[in-house]
């Protein structure tokens, strides 16, 4: 008597014979089409033909893991790439194999946003590395900081990704870092504050000007119209009439000045972020 488990198994195998005789192909076949495809940039169909060959074959070697991966990548389905470049990291042998894997699962973690456990991963990989391996750790230890808003830890490791020899430009990355205008200007509690004690101030403290002129006038306009029934009625009809309005712009301008700083700040941080990697990819190609 079969049992259930064998029985599954047998469908599986049959299923699977059944399933190459009709497609005239063999493993090595299918795999040979899904790599062709892989080197033409086709990745859509290159992933088709390698998910169709691990459904045959659920252990591969690890370049199959890495195309995937890379196929993944390039769709910007990032989560599974990162789990295919996983697993080819866990099946190379050579270590500078193992270590571009890690960078690639490092990269899509990276474009996940998800800074903190990518540098862990990064971190994990053995200091004595050398060579452009020990660059580009560098370079994406440094992301991974910059993403967590660490721009010291980030400075170092984006000046390590130079060489030593070359303190020009080693010099004109620390300068980006040591101005704090590129990393904590316009600060948003600030600009909020500001627009608290005279609405409008914020805005101009946070580089727009429009809506500074729109707060003063609104705000102004309010409380100019409030007088003016305070004085021909009552204080009481001023305040019930007026109040409600004068309040909404009053408080949306501090809320909106401190945005506005974030934005700003957030485009600075940017600008710094773009020089410093321009910096960068002048003197290495990764």
């Amino acid at each position: 008597m079969i049992s259930i488990n064998a029985r599954r198994i047998l469908f599986i195998l049959v299923f699977k014979v059944s399933f190459l005789i009709a497609g005239a192909q063999s493993l090595p076949q299918v795999l040979d089409v899904a790599d062709k495809q892989f080197r033409l940039g086709n990745y859509s169909l290159a992933l088709k033909e390698y998910q169709r060959f691990l459904f045959f074959d659920s252990i591969a070697e690890p370049e199959v893991y890495d195309h995937i991966g890379t196929c993944f990548q390039n769709l910007k389905q990032f989560e599974q790439a990162a789990g295919f470049y996983d697993k080819a990291y866990f099946s190379y042998t050579n270590d500078h194999l193992k270590n571009k894997a890690l960078f690639s699962k490092v990269e899509c973690m990276i474009y996940m946003h998800d800074f903190a456990l990518a540098l862990a991963d990064i971190l994990s990989i053995n200091d004595t590395i050398t060579g452009e391996d020990y660059y580009k750790k560098e370079l994406l230890v440094g992301i991974c900081y910059f993403g967590m808003e660490d721009f010291t830890n980030s400075k170092a490791s984006f000046v390590n990704c130079i060489e030593s020899g070359d303190s020009v430009t080693r010099r004109k990355i620390v300068l980006i870092f040591d101005n704090k205008k590129n990393f904590y200007k316009p600060n948003p509690k600030t600009a909020s504050i500001l627009s608290m004690c005279f609405p409008g101030l914020g805005q101009f403290y946070a580089g727009d000007i429009r809506n500074g002129i729109n707060s003063v006038l609104l705000t102004s306009a309010l409380a100019f119209l409030g007088a003016r029934i305070a004085i021909n009625q009552t204080i009481y009809d001023a305040f019930f009439t007026v109040m409600p309005w004068f309040q909404r712009y009053y408080q949306g301008g501090y809320v909106r000045a401190e945005n506005i700083a974030i934005q700003k700040r957030a485009i600075h941080r940017s600008k710094a972020y773009e020089d410093t990697l321009e910096l960068i990819a002048n003197t290495r190609k990764y």
